[in-house]
């Protein structure tokens, strides 16, 4: 994303919070021509989930993350995240045993 990219986002982003609305009924006032834009925001939005950051929000005119943080590093990994459901993995089934999608 370029610079303008993000400063529009971070604009979107900051109009939606005050909004006090949901994001379904917020979209349908963004126009249409910021489809691109939104399109490279959910790529953003899927890699850094993936990596353990979500909930974006303006703050002082930058946009800051929550991170998702553990005290069991040890089992982290890209399934810790994962929104994909996974026939194969529940928690009666050994780790060590599960064979991950991204493997």
């Amino acid at each position: 994303m370029m610079t303008d990219d993000i400063a529009a986002i971070t604009h979107i982003l900051r109009l939606y919070r005050n909004s006090h609305i949901g994001w379904d009924e917020y979209r349908a006032k963004i126009r249409n021509d910021a489809q691109d834009l939104l399109d490279a925001w959910l790529v953003v939005l899927n890699e850094c989930w993936k990596n353990g950051f979500m909930g974006p929000e303006v703050v002082d005119g930058k946009i800051r993350w929550y991170q998702v943080l553990g005290s069991h590093n040890e089992l982290s990994d890209e399934c810790t995240m994962c929104r994909d459901e996974c026939p194969m993995f529940s928690e009666s089934h050994d780790r060590q045993m599960f064979r991950p999608c991204w493997k």
